[in-house]
């Protein structure tokens, strides 16, 4: 299974969101670099295995990967920023707007 590429997520979103919007573009940019640095991360964990062994003289120890922790910042991070895209992208369509009746 081939992964997507970083210039189809980027036309995708730029398609959702326009070229204009700077603070939308800063976003995606950051989104970006958060998504290489998680395959980045999740290459070297697939290299180096998910388990640590550390030895001591007379003792061994299994510990998680140390980079799983930073994929699980990561993914937050990403999961943050597409949110707020998302709303960005919600605030821009067209909404029926709904009269309010007075209160009185």
């Amino acid at each position: 299974m081939r992964a997507v590429t970083y210039k189809q997520i980027e036309n995708y979103w730029l398609d959702l969101i326009g070229e204009d919007d700077i603070y939308a573009r800063t976003l995606l940019h950051r989104y970006l670099v958060h998504l290489k640095n998680q395959r980045r991360l999740q290459t070297e964990i697939n290299k180096m295995g998910v388990i640590d062994t550390v030895k001591n003289k007379h003792q061994q120890y299994t510990n998680p990967n140390k980079l799983l922790k930073e994929i699980r910042d990561i993914d937050k991070e990403l999961r943050t920023i597409e949110t707020s895209l998302e709303k960005l992208v919600i605030s821009e369509t067209p909404e029926e707007t709904t009269e309010r009746k007075p209160l009185i």
